[in-house]
């Protein structure tokens, strides 16, 4: 089947972040709650 959808043009990349994108993430969700909790 994924033989079939790949011949098709039908099956999308998938982007997995690395160690440094997903340190970031992590601190902009931190700065988030932070916020969330002064307010």
């Amino acid at each position: 089947m994924l033989a079939r959808l790949s011949r098709a043009g039908e099956l999308t990349s998938v982007w997995v972040p690395d160690e440094a994108h997903e340190a970031m993430r992590d601190l902009i969700r931190a700065r988030e709650a932070a916020t969330k909790d002064l307010r």
